[in-house]
């Protein structure tokens, strides 16, 4: 049997999954797994951060060594990414919670604008560094 400690190590760094989706997928449907085990926790990083949104604005999209471009990085997400990732692989998010690297005035000025714009109402998702994510498999009956 895996443990839930197995899970949450080998997809904390999903981001480097070539097909992160149809991973958990197997791993969750994986008649080896009890249903109490089927949970996942991971860190997943913001691609709608500030200053991400920022670069792109300026026709930016550099790839750093670590970080949020981090050039190792396969796939990207936003909150929006995260919770239709769920969907996708018959899970439910037990908890989510957002990481910040702080927030200066220039950048509540600027989300502010981008909010004018866009559909987010909630301006924490443009100042969430990364999504810590608590799930578990949807109880099939």
């Amino acid at each position: 049997m895996l443990s839930m400690f197995c899970l949450t190590a080998s997809y904390s760094r999903i981001r480097f999954f070539r097909l992160p989706y149809s991973a958990y997928s197997r791993s969750f449907s994986s008649d080896s797994l009890e249903y109490s085990s089927r949970s996942l926790a991971t860190s997943i990083p913001n691609l709608m951060h500030v200053s991400v949104v920022r670069g792109l604005i300026n026709g930016n999209f550099t790839y750093e060594d670590r970080g949020l471009l981090d050039r190792t990085h396969i796939h990207f997400f936003t909150y929006k990414e995260i919770l239709s990732m769920l969907l996708r692989t018959e899970l439910e998010a037990e908890e989510i919670r957002m990481t910040s690297n702080g927030v200066s005035s220039e950048d509540r000025e600027f989300v502010g604008r981008l909010m004018e714009l866009s559909e987010i109402t909630d301006e924490n998702l443009f100042f969430a560094y990364q999504f810590q994510v608590q799930a578990k498999a949807k109880r099939v009956e």
